[in-house]
């Protein structure tokens, strides 16, 4: 009997316009455009390094403010450098790498609906 394993997991954020949304995860953030339905687009799935997002057309929900938290979390390598490769495609960054208390290495973007993604790096809780 196999053992029940986790293997994927694809937030869904419902977005205005799909087919612009694909657009800029793509050329933005660098991920893959790896789905999509109808034309123009009312699905769409994005993929990059093995973490995906489901894009679904609908009234955006993010959250309200920076301070309410992110409504995705990415745990990632070479942080700083991730986030040079955002701003030089023309990504919002609201707040730059910053090492905080709890060992993480972060920073935050808002895409065009609003959403805040974070990006983390673990760098050990001495580093902060």
């Amino acid at each position: 009997m196999a053992t029940a394993k986790i293997l994927d997991v694809f937030p869904q954020f419902l977005v205005l316009d799909v087919e612009r949304s694909l657009r800029y995860y793509r050329d933005v953030y660098g991920f893959q455009v790896t789905n999509s339905t109808h034309e123009p687009p009312v699905f769409g799935i994005v993929r990059r390094d093995g973490v995906g997002l489901h894009l679904k057309r609908g009234i955006p929900q993010p959250r309200q403010t920076v301070e309410d938290g992110w409504d995705a979390y990415f745990q990632v390598r070479a942080v700083d450098q991730l986030c040079a490769e955002l701003l030089s495609h023309g990504a919002q960054v609201p707040r730059h790498p910053e090492t905080k208390p709890y060992g993480m290495r972060e920073f935050d973007t808002v895409d065009p609906d609003g959403y805040v993604l974070c990006f983390g790096e673990d760098v050990g809780a001495s580093a902060a």
